[in-house]
């Protein structure tokens, strides 16, 4: 658990997904915010005047903003963000050439809770954000 709460904006299109992800999270100390497409995420974020320390996005979220153009969008506004990205679409080329080229942490669809917390607590460290 985090010694502080640390804030993830989570952006889904799946609300099954959003939803779960957001429990497992909140259960574990962190606080959501939670968006269903990267138009109404970057919409929270300019509302949201506080820290958020890490994008936790889908890749893929058509006809919006991929996952990787929405992270590109934010750390222009907040460079210091964390970001990790999910995606059922792992063995698709494209996915994995825009995840490394975006130096990002990376979940495959579908995980478990203890997958999710893992991956989330790494992809601080490695961003030098301790979780």
């Amino acid at each position: 658990m985090p010694d502080s709460p640390k804030t993830i904006l989570l952006v889904d299109d799946e609300d099954s997904i959003r939803n779960l992800a957001a429990l497992v999270l909140e259960g574990d100390g962190y606080h959501v915010l939670k968006a269903q497409h990267s138009d109404e995420a970057l919409i929270l974020l300019d509302s949201y005047k506080a820290t958020v320390h890490m994008l936790l996005t889908d890749v893929k979220m058509d006809p919006f903003l991929s996952g990787c153009e929405l992270a590109k969008c934010i750390r222009l506004m907040r460079p210091d963000i964390a970001v990790l990205y999910i995606s059922g679409y792992s063995s698709n080329a494209m996915v994995q050439q825009e995840v490394e080229e975006a130096r990002a942490s990376f979940l495959a669809k579908p995980f478990t809770p203890k997958d999710l917390l893992e991956k989330v607590r790494s992809a601080f460290v490695d961003t030098r954000h301790p979780a």
